[in-house]
Formats: C-alpha cells, sequence, structure tokens
C-alpha cells in the first residue's frame, strides 16, 4: 500500500472515489461549498475514503535538496490550518500533526514532507487537514442487537483463532480448556481460520481424519447442531463454530483480517491456537470494554467487575498478562517427542521480563490474546496486510492514538490470571536463543527491514504466497471504479 502509489496519485484516487460516491449535482473540485458533514460522514463510514485520506496525508521521504523547498511550505501550510475556522481542541491536534511530523522529522534525522506542505493549494487536502480531530475520533461502543440487519445472529464476543498446518488434535484440546473457563459460551462466536486448507485433502490418505482441523470442527458442530453438550454437566454450548478456509495467502495479518471480515461479534478476541485462556475470559474482556453498562446481567461473578477503569477515558482494546504454559500439559506440546516433557531453564525470567514490558509500557503482542471491540478494530483499518509483525504494527497504532490524545484512549492489560501460550519455541532453540532473537528481529524490524524479508530471515524460507498484489480494500476500490 505504502510503495505501489505516491501520496498524490492516493490523493487522485480519493478524489475520484468521492465524486463517485458524493451527489453527482456536487462536484468534489467546488470542495469548499460541499458541507463540513456529508466529508465527515462519507470519510467515516466509507473504509475505502479512509484508507485512502491516510496514504494521502502520510509523510512521505524527500531528497536533501528538496528540504528547502519543504521548510517554506511548511510555513504556508501553518497558515492554511491557522486560517481555516477551528476550535482550540482541533488546533491542537493540527499544530501537532504538523509540527511534530513535519518540523522534527524534517529538520532532524529523518527528511520528509507530505502533501499539505508540497501541495498546499490541494483543496482536499485543505479539507482533511481542518477536519482530522474529527475524523481521528473513535466510533462510539456498540451496541449488542438480538440480529443483524440481515438476520444473522449478533454475538458478544468472536474468537478467531488463525491455523496454519495445526494439529487437529491440539484444536481440540485447546477448544475445550476455552470452553470449561468461558462463562457464557452461548454468546461466543469461535472461527478458526485455516491458512492452508489443502492440507486436510492431501493428507487425507496419511492422517487419521480425527487429526485433521476441518474434522474437527465439523465433529463439534455436528454436536452443536444435535443439541448435544460439550461440557455435560452445565448444558452449555457454543454460540456458534466455524471452520474457515483462507485461501488468498498472505500471512497471518491477512488471515486474520479475513476471519474479522466475516465474524458476527460486537467484539473481535485474536487467540493464537497455542495458547490458553485464563477462567472468566469471556467475563473480563467484556467487561474492561465496557460495552454500554450490559456488565450488570452478563457477569455472573461480581467480583469480576473489579478490574480498574481510568477516569475520562475509554479503552480502545485490551490484552491479558503475559504466561508460558508449564503445566505437564503445556510442556508435552513440543514440536517433536524429542522435547516433550522438558522445561527450560530460565522461562520464568521470560515471564517476568514480558510482563515488565506489558504492563509498564502497554505493549503487548499477539500470543497475550489482543481484543478490540470490532467498530474500532474496522475502523482503525484492522492488521496491516503483512506475514508478519502485524500484532507490534496494530498495538503500535493503539498506543499513538493513546499519546496524542493525552490517554483519553488506552490500551489496557487484564490484570489476573495470564494467558498461557505454548513453551514449544523455548523448548526447542532454549530461553538464551529465543529471547536474543526475538530482540534482534524487532530491533530489525523497527529499524526499516521489510517484513517479508523479516519472515526470510526468521523461518528461513520465502514469505507465503499472495494471491494478489492489493489488498482487499483495493481491490474493492478497483471493482467500483470499473462498474462506474
Amino acid at each position: 500500500e505504502l510503495e505501489s502509489k505516491t501520496p498524490l496519485e492516493r490523493y487522485h484516487q480519493l478524489m475520484t472515489i468521492m465524486t463517485h460516491l458524493l451527489s453527482q449535482s456536487q462536484k468534489l473540485r467546488d470542495i469548499n461549498n460541499i458541507e463540513d458533514d456529508k466529508i465527515i460522514h462519507l470519510l467515516r463510514t466509507n473504509h475505502i475514503c479512509r484508507h485512502l485520506a491516510s496514504l494521502a496525508m502520510r509523510p512521505y521521504p524527500i531528497t536533501t535538496t528538496e528540504r528547502t523547498s519543504a521548510h517554506a511550505n511548511n510555513n504556508r501550510a501553518c497558515n492554511v490550518a491557522s486560517n481555516d475556522t477551528v476550535s482550540r481542541t482541533k488546533r491542537t491536534i493540527i499544530e501537532w500533526f504538523l509540527s511534530s511530523i513535519l518540523t522534527i522529522k524534517l529538520f532532524e534525522k529523518i527528511n520528509t514532507s507530505m502533501l499539505l506542505v508540497d501541495e498546499p493549494s490541494l483543496p482536499l487536502i485543505r479539507k482533511i487537514a481542518s477536519l482530522w480531530p474529527i475524523l481521528l475520533e473513535l466510533p462510539p461502543l456498540p451496541s449488542i442487537p438480538s440480529s443483524s440487519s440481515n438476520g444473522a445472529e449478533i454475538y458478544h464476543i468472536s474468537m478467531i483463532i488463525p491455523a496454519y498446518g495445526e494439529n487437529g488434535k491440539l484444536l481440540q484440546t485447546q477448544l475445550q480448556n476455552h470452553f470449561e473457563k468461558c462463562d457464557c459460551p452461548q454468546h461466543i462466536e469461535v472461527i478458526v481460520v485455516d491458512a492452508n486448507p489443502t492440507s486436510n485433502d492431501s493428507h487425507s490418505n496419511e492422517l487419521d481424519k480425527s487429526n485433521d482441523l476441518k474434522s474437527v470442527i465439523d465433529d463439534i458442530v455436528q454436536k452443536n447442531k444435535n443439541q448435544e453438550t460439550i461440557h455435560s454437566t452445565t448444558g452449555k454450548r457454543w454460540g456458534d463454530l466455524r471452520y474457515v478456509p483462507f485461501t488468498q495467502g498472505g500471512g497471518r495479518g491477512p488471515c486474520m483480517n479475513y476471519g474479522a471480515a466475516v465474524a458476527n461479534g460486537c467484539i473481535l478476541t485474536f487467540c493464537h491456537l497455542d495458547t490458553k485462556l485464563p477462567s472468566h475470559w469471556d467475563s473480563k474482556i467484556c467487561d474492561l470494554l465496557e460495552l454500554q453498562g450490559r456488565c450488570q446481567y452478563y457477569y455472573p461473578d461480581k467480583n469480576h467487575r473489579s478490574l480498574a477503569k481510568k477516569e475520562n477515558g475509554r479503552a480502545n482494546a485490551c490484552a491479558f498478562s503475559f504466561g508460558i504454559d508449564t503445566s505437564k500439559q503445556g510442556l508435552l506440546t513440543s514440536f517433536s517427542s524429542q522435547d516433550s516433557g522438558y522445561y527450560p531453564p530460565g522461562i520464568k525470567a521470560v515471564e517476568t521480563t514480558a510482563n515488565l514490558r506489558t504492563h509498564l509500557y502497554s505493549l503487548p503482542y499477539g500470543d497475550q490474546v489482543i481484543s478490540v471491540p470490532t467498530n474500532i478494530f474496522k475502523f482503525i483499518g484492522g492488521f496491516p496486510d503483512q506475514c508478519l509483525m502485524e500484532d507490534y504494527e496494530l498495538v503500535g497504532l493503539l498506543r499513538k492514538r493513546s499519546a496524542l490524545f493525552d490517554n483519553l484512549e488506552y490500551l489496557k492489560i487484564i490484570s489476573g490470571q495470564p494467558a498461557l501460550c505454548s513453551p514449544r519455541r523455548w523448548q526447542k532453540f532454549g530461553v538464551l536463543f529465543v529471547t536474543y532473537m526475538n530482540s534482534k528481529f524487532v530491533n530489525l524490524y523497527a529499524g526499516g527491514l521489510s517484513a517479508d524479508d523479516l519472515y526470510c530471515k526468521y523461518y528461513g524460507r520465502s514469505p507465503p504466497k499472495r494471491y494478489s498484489r492489493l489488498s482487499p480494500w483495493e481491490i474493492e476500490m478497483e471493482s467500483l471504479l470499473q462498474s462506474q
């Protein structure tokens, strides 16, 4: 998305799409005559326009010879922003938008500019800049109707489990654990997104059918349909359980976005297949994200409502504390029988340091079960369409929003029992090696190494093949333009 088109090209795409979507009687070249509310509504509700506006407004590298021109244009851009009639709050964010992104980066370490500086005469760019604070505001917390407009049931939580070449028996064990630790499974939708669905067919002659993902899901779904219960003593069952094959390639980021696109829950909970959830995990997630006061009847145990809440702020996402499953059963989920049952020395130190990072900096990773309200996840664009470090990017964006809005938004870490990830990486490679490599790869990525190159270094093979170089929203945009 960043490399295929320049910000100016994205600007022209945005003009084309908005011209198509707005009333034909209003020409977009007369942008100043179009009511702000119409532009705000379009940019806040149409995800294609929102993507294009973000890409058009982003900073981009410039050469040394362009710096003087950019500096002169920066003054013009500031004057444009100050001449617009905006409130004090809006002006503060516009000043931040210009000064922190432009002035600091232009004249210190990174040579960058943006269309607002280089092309301040573009009317739509000026309009978006003046409306930027409003466009940044998150949508309100969702309500839970009994059904959607198309008749589909709406669930409190959609738990999305990405899988690639995973063991069906492990999935069955994990789903049983998630079910037993869940307070209200009838309000939970479970979506297993299989990024390697062909393995279920290609190995059907070699493997027991009970060991592939689709067969495991089909078996549990059949029990649900027959009104049989997974847990015979409670009579509870999942609200829905689906196996979704994902054939577009590209890695875990696109895989989880695909799961989110077909989900019907008000909250999206992304859970790695080898992660165990803590007791009352669904109640804790919903309580923290405060779904319009429904905690009163949703949570059977009032003690769960003791979770800390910040005054005058809202959680835009949450995650559990970090833990490693060193139980007897957990140590048996190794990559090979040779490592089965092995307890890696120093593994508790990994937990301690990871939780220091998590709680001090609100910096969880994907194996800590990140949960985001569905409308917020879609509003901010979901995971980046990349094969690795998608969780790092999403959390980084949420933390930047928290810093920009002075903690009126925040990513909250749920205290108490942690989510437990499998120890199999540490069993295979050792604590020191895994810790060193994780730190090294995060630094390489932060230093500018692409996700695809990082994947090659991390796994020693080519990144997952993509069947389209366009992101899903770009494919939708092309289809929309062709239909004109």
